[in-house]
Formats: C-alpha cells, structure tokens, sequence
C-alpha cells in the first residue's frame, strides 16, 4: 500500500529539490518533446522560467493535442446527499454546520437531477455523496442510485460515470466496481499535518493511510479507472504536494499497471479563506504556478483527463486549456436536488418560439447539439475555441 511509501517519496522529492541545476531544465525540455517525463524530470521542469516557461507550456499543448484531439469534454457534479459524518474545515457539509438542510435523493428526485443535467448538455457526470458508514441506509441509498445510473449508461443516457465518496475497502466497492466507473478521491494533501488539521481527529476521513490507499482497494476490487488530486496551496509547500500526487501515480502505474484516468487541479482561493473561517491559504499559488502544475501533470500522465475548476477567471481557464485541460463545466449545482429549480431558471431567458422549440428537443433526446440560454455557459464556449478547441459532450473520461 502507498502510504509505506509516502516518507520515502517525500524524503525523495526533498533531495530532488536541492541538486536541480538551471541548466537542467533545457534537458528535461529535450526529455519532453521526446515523451519522457518522470518525476525527477517533473521537478526541474518546475524551475522553467521566461522562455524556458512558455516552451513547457508548449509542449504540454502538443501532448494534449496528440492523445485527446481537439474536444474538451462537460462534467457536473450531482449531489446525492448532504450528510456526512466529518467535519472539514471550509465544507458547507461539515457535521458541524447547523444551516444547511439535510437531505438524501429518492430515486425519483434523481431521474429529476438527471433529467436536468441532460438538459444542460452534460453527459458525464460525478455522483458526489459525503462521508457515510458502509452499514448506514444512506450506503445503501447511494448503492442504488449508482446502479441506477449505471443502467442509463447502458441507454446512452450518460456517456461516462465518476463517484466521489468516502474511501472504502476492496470488500465494499466490490460491491459495485465496474470497469467503467471512475473513481475521483482528491487527497487533499500529501502532508499529515496539513491534513489533520483539515480532516480532525474524528470521522471517517480522519484516517490519512485508508484515503491514500483507497485507489489500491479500488483496483483490487475491479475497477480500472481513477482520479489523483490535491488542493494546491492548502500546504505549506504546495511544490511537495505536487510531485507527491506524481510519485503516488507513478506508483500505482508501476505496482498496478494503471496510471490515473483523470487528475485534478484546484487551487486555494481567497473566497475559501473567507467562506472556511479557520481554513487558511498556506501557499499562494501563482497563474504561472497553476500552469506549471498542469503541464507537469500532463507530460507525466499524457493519457489522463485534466480538469479545469471554473473556478478560476475566464482569462486562466482559457491558458489551462491550451496548457492541457481536457475537461471542464459551465452551471452547475452544488446542492442536494438543486438541478431542475437551476434549469428552470434558465428557462426564464427563453423568449423566442425558436429556442423554446430546441429545448424541447433537447428533452425529446432528439437534438445532440444542445443548447443553451445560458450565459455562463456562452462564455465558456468562446472560451473553449479561442484556444482552438472544441466541446464534445461524449469525450470518455
């Protein structure tokens, strides 16, 4: 299991920082282009500036371009439930939050949600269910509901299917592995105290080794496909936690013989400061930062998914594509059954009989080439082609 690894990867990447040489980044650029990049190189690369910079950038467009085309891919978020048993710091859902309404979706609610989404243009989603007990009836709930979903993939209704969960046992997601699933289990960050501080001492989440190890238990139970992720700048060292999330990757590829599926890239804001009260940015991270983490990310696991948070201004989203983001969102809903009242909304900026008549199709399932009254959503599309890309709403994630 990787967390017997993670001293030794740490200890590792330290000693990588303190030989790099100015000189070695021109090689590891030689070393890209060529299509070889490990961690040792991931971590010169990280001192590339002024040309040196915009060359990795470059590269890393190329790598893009060649393993996944032109198409961006949408993904949402679909929340099945607001419980959850930890109390993180800087989550609306923490245990400890008295303001928010507590809620698990019937069945019926989800065909709503999913409904909804479809109307969106979304075709992959991510079922998102808190922290829960495997014995808990909401277990139970979020087994059906994927099942559930599970057979609408087989109907085309959804393209492609992630969960993110507490991490669990090979035992427990035997229960419902699948080849076709992804699952997405950000980590948060690779140093303990950084993540007990975030996680506490209580709770499921609390077990740093179980959450690291969760992509084993995963792949032992059957499923091939995986998403690596820290939030960057919630350690004090977010360079560390970076190459931290290559070494577990290049681990579970040389171990397993699966590198991951899918990684993502958020960064602190100062909202999540403000909105976390005790949450704090330990390490700012730069837009050139941001993009570095994407290109190092991309030449080290050139087949996997990116995912940009849009999160971020339209003027870093559009360099994170270039740079090598293969997957992003427009309007989404963070709240348990919250999708139908959003598209409702939407529907409030129709006028003409013409866009009424589209909608109508979108629903009927007739019309592939979505539409939307969104604004949200026609800003991201210009974004999206400005860098020569395109969305496709079926690219496998």
């Amino acid at each position: 299991m990787y967390s017997r690894y993670l001293k030794q990867d740490k200890e590792h990447i330290t000693s990588l920082r303190r030989r790099i040489r100015t000189q070695d980044v021109d090689e590891a650029l030689i070393k890209a282009k060529e299509g070889i990049t490990r961690l040792e190189d991931a971590a010169i690369l990280f001192n590339a500036q002024d040309d040196q910079y915009h060359e990795l950038c470059d590269i890393s467009n190329r790598r893009t371009l060649q393993h996944h085309g032109d198409s961006i891919g949408l993904i949402a978020p679909l929340y099945i439930s607001s419980y959850c048993v930890n109390d993180c710091e800087g989550c609306n859902y923490r245990r400890s939050n008295k303001e928010i309404e507590r809620k698990v979706l019937s069945l019926d609610e989800f065909e709503d949600e999913l409904g909804a989404i479809s109307e969106l243009g979304y075709l992959t989603l991510e079922l998102v269910g808190g922290s829960f007990t495997p014995n808990a009836e909401i277990y139970q709930k979020f087994l059906q509901l994927i099942e559930y979903a599970k057979q609408r993939m087989k109907t085309g209704k959804i393209e492609n299917l992630a969960f993110s969960i507490d991490a669990l046992t090979e035992k427990e997601y035997s229960d419902f592995a699948d080849a076709d699933l992804t699952l997405i289990q950000w980590q948060e960050s690779y140093d303990r105290r950084t993540y007990r501080q975030m996680v506490g001492e209580n709770g499921t989440k609390s077990d740093m080794n179980k959450r690291m190890n969760a992509y084993e238990e995963w792949i032992t139970a059957g499923g091939k496909k995986f998403g690596l992720g820290i939030l960057a700048g919630l350690s004090d060292d977010f360079f560390e936690d970076v190459m931290s999330v290559i070494a577990h990757g290049e681990y579970l590829e040389r171990e397993y013989g699966i590198a991951p599926s899918v990684i993502g890239i958020p960064r602190m804001q100062e909202a999540d400061v403000d909105k976390a009260g005790t949450l704090k940015q330990r390490d700012k991270i730069s837009d050139e930062d941001l993009l570095k983490i994407v290109a190092v990310y991309r030449l080290c696991f050139p087949q996997a998914n990116i995912v940009a948070s849009t999160r971020e201004p339209q003027n870093v989203i559009r360099q994170i594509l270039y740079t090598g983001a293969t997957f992003t969102n427009h309007t989404c809903s963070t709240n348990v059954g919250g999708y139908p009242n959003l598209v409702k909304i939407l529907r409030g900026d129709i006028s003409s009989d013409e866009k009424k008549k589209q909608l109508e199709e979108i629903q009927r399932g007739k019309n592939q080439q979505f539409f939307h009254p969104d604004p949200i959503f026609e800003e991201m599309k210009r974004t999206i082609e400005s860098v020569g890309r395109k969305i496709n709403p079926k690219k496998e994630f």
